[in-house]
């Protein structure tokens, strides 16, 4: 592969960002990932230790209730939609890959958004941080975290650890890039293929949720066996969303709905291409 650098007005040439954003389909299959959710981070996508503790109380429904309930699909198809109707959210996101462990924490709103992805091996913390501004993704990490989420040679990792680059919208790479970033991409990574399974009602951390499984719809690699804890409140949305294949398991919270965050472009010398 040739890597052309160059300063301000130049760019880099470099193999496709790897979907781990969500981080989760490295080390599952082929396909690249986020994201997750890292960026793709964000594919981009083990149980979090920062997640809440999950409280399991028994529960069931009248005959009335359960005439008047929309159906399995119907009800993961109402979530989805909510939360892409939402202003912005936080999700949360981990995944244990072999000896890596992963997690991310998205900030999506409709148009913009940020991951701050974190790695964790043999002792190691590596980092990185992607944001979605005006059709333009900055990223800044550690030469490890670019390498792997990159794809980078070593030398070219290097030049560009720990200083801000940026990919523009009309990059082949942006796509992948940005997936998981927005609201709207993000919900795409969760929703459900046509048959859903209800397996009742729950408690986590205090909110009552409808517990759906299912397999997902592929977006960027393979589709996974999903299960979705929706709210039960009058406008459904998603609480926590579990996928897993091949032994390998990714884990997402959601949370903050609708609160305000600002982000602004920060200097980026370099592009990548």
């Amino acid at each position: 592969m040739n890597v052309c650098v160059y300063r301000t007005t130049g760019a880099i040439s470099s193999r496709r960002w790897r979907d781990e954003r969500v981080a989760y389909d490295a080390g599952i299959s082929s396909a690249t990932a986020h994201p997750r959710y890292a960026v793709k981070v964000k594919r981009s996508l083990a149980s979090l230790v920062l997640l809440s503790a999950v409280l399991v109380a028994a529960a069931t429904q009248t005959p009335a209730e359960a005439a008047n309930s929309p159906s399995p699909t119907a009800l993961a198809a109402s979530a989805v939609l909510n939360a892409k109707s939402e202003l912005s959210v936080r999700v949360d996101s981990s995944a244990t890959l072999g000896a890596k462990k992963i997690s991310i924490v998205t900030d999506a709103a409709r148009l913009y958004g940020v991951q701050k992805v974190t790695i964790r091996q043999s002792g190691a913390v590596n980092r990185v941080t992607a944001e979605l501004i005006d059709n333009v993704i900055y990223v800044k990490g550690d030469a490890s975290s670019l390498e792997t989420f990159l794809n980078l040679s070593t030398t070219i990792a290097t030049q560009l650890s720990n200083q801000w680059f940026y990919i523009k919208g009309t990059s082949a790479e942006y796509g992948e890039v940005a997936q998981g970033m927005t609201i709207a991409s993000g919900m795409s990574e969760v929703a459900f293929q046509k048959v859903v399974t209800s397996h009742g009602t729950k408690t986590i951390d205090g909110t009552k949720v409808t517990v759906l499984t299912g397999t997902s719809v592929p977006v960027s690699g393979p589709a996974y066996r999903e299960t979705m804890d929706v709210s039960t409140s009058a406008k459904p949305l998603p609480v926590k969303v579990v996928q897993t294949l091949k032994g390998q398991t990714a884990t997402f919270t959601f949370s903050k709905w609708n609160e305000n965050f600002l982000l602004s472009a920060p200097d980026a010398k370099f592009q990548l291409t």
